[in-house]
């Protein structure tokens, strides 16, 4: 980070969240994998970064730290404002968060249970309908890759 006149707490929370399951997502890439045909809708969003389109397991990631987000700043309706921008598993995260809130498990161990519980026929039907923005949510900050850990 770099000095500013501002306060940069939301770069500095999104970049630990990265920080935080960017490891998990590269753990179980192998589970991912079998989900990742998903990916084939978030060619279709136009505001969506190109280096989430070429990195699936980038694309869970931003997925569910916009919904983490979204819950910290109890603003429910960025989960749809994300699906929208591309962010194709933000409604998913968003169904399966609450769930995870109310169990005892870390994260660290959940993690793996709520991603092989993706119904990709489910996921495939919601995102079939799906009309991604034409250009970025005015007021909404447009994805912009985390580089990836080696």
């Amino acid at each position: 980070m770099t000095p500013s006149p501002e306060p940069r707490v939301f770069d500095i929370r999104h970049g630990y969240l990265h920080y935080l399951l960017d490891p998990m997502s590269t753990r179980y890439q192998e589970i991912l994998g079998r989900k990742k045909s998903l990916v084939d809708h978030a060619l279709r969003a136009q505001v969506l970064n190109d280096a989430y389109k070429d990195d699936f397991l980038l694309l869970v990631t931003e997925s569910l730290i916009k919904v983490v987000e979204s819950r910290l700043d109890h603003k429910p309706a960025a989960v749809q404002e994300a699906l929208k921008e591309g962010l194709i598993l933000a409604p998913y995260f968003g169904e399966a968060l609450p769930v995870y809130e109310k169990q005892e498990s870390t994260m660290t161990l959940y993690y793996k249970e709520m991603i092989q519980a993706i119904d990709v026929v489910k996921e495939d039907k919601r995102l079939t309908s799906v009309e991604f923005a034409k250009q970025p949510t005015p007021g909404a900050a447009v994805p912009v890759a985390a580089p990836r850990p080696s």
